[in-house]
This record gives structure tokens, C-alpha cells and sequence, in this order.
């Protein structure tokens, strides 16, 4: 009696350790699962980020471009104010303002205010994954 009573003591002890192994793997995977959930977002956010990186750079060129087009148009247009139109003259008074507000949009402390701003270059950065990039999931749902 006293050897069955051992047995299923240590039936039930081994059921105990089992239970608890088991629910110590599940928590892990599911540590694992959520690291890996935060390291994706962080992903996802870099590209956000990268994308409106790019769309910045490009509307400063675009800005530098305009401002180049209307200096050079201004000049040229110097000459001809003289004999011009009330409304050619209004035209490139309305360029002149428009250079202005160009050129002030490119100022040194305007563009370090919009960065700043937009948070395109943080120190620290606040997205960055000392692991890198997350492998891609190799399996999606519906597959």
C-alpha cells in the first residue's frame, strides 16, 4: 500500500513538474511572440519614418528648385519692368514675395526646427533595434 501511495505521489509530483514546464514554455513563447511583436512595430515605424524622410529631402529640393527657377526669372524680368505691364510688374512683385517665403522656408534654423519637429533624425533614436531588422514572418494567416 505504502508503495502505491510512492507511486502516485510521484505520479502526481511528475504531473506537477510537467504542468509547470509546460506553462513556463508558454510563458517563454509568448515573451518571444511579444519581443518580436515590438521589434516588427519598431520595423514598421522606421519605414514610416524613412518615407516621410524622403518626402522632407524631396520638398526642400523641390523648394531650392523653385527658388533657383525664380531668381533667375526675376533677373531677367529687371530688364524688361520699364516698358512691362502694371500687371507684369505685380507678377514679379508677387515673385519677389514668393522667393522670400522660399528663402525663409530654407533658412538654417527653420529647417532644424522642422526636423526637430517631425522627429526625422532623433539622438537617440528612440526606433532603433540593437538587433536589426526582424526576420519576415514566414507564415501569414490564411496560409
Amino acid at each position: 500500500m505504502e508503495s502505491m501511495l510512492e507511486a502516485m505521489a510521484d505520479g502526481f509530483l511528475f504531473h506537477l513538474a510537467h504542468k509547470k514546464a509546460r506553462r513556463e514554455e508558454e510563458e517563454e513563447r509568448a515573451r518571444q511572440r511579444r519581443h518580436m511583436a515590438h521589434r516588427r512595430a519598431l520595423h514598421q515605424k522606421r519605414q514610416e519614418r524613412e518615407t516621410r524622410r524622403v518626402s522632407f529631402l524631396r520638398q526642400l529640393a523641390d523648394y531650392q528648385r523653385e527658388a533657383a527657377d525664380l531668381r533667375a526669372t526675376i533677373a531677367c524680368a529687371s530688364e524688361l519692368l520699364p516698358q512691362a505691364s502694371p500687371e507684369y510688374g505685380r507678377m514679379i512683385a508677387w515673385a519677389e514675395q514668393r522667393l522670400a517665403d522660399l528663402e525663409a522656408q530654407n533658412q538654417l534654423e527653420v529647417l532644424t526646427s522642422n526636423l526637430r519637429g517631425q522627429g526625422l533624425f532623433p539622438e537617440p533614436d528612440d526606433l532603433h533595434d540593437p538587433e536589426g531588422d526582424p526576420p519576415t514572418p514566414k507564415y501569414t494567416w490564411g496560409d
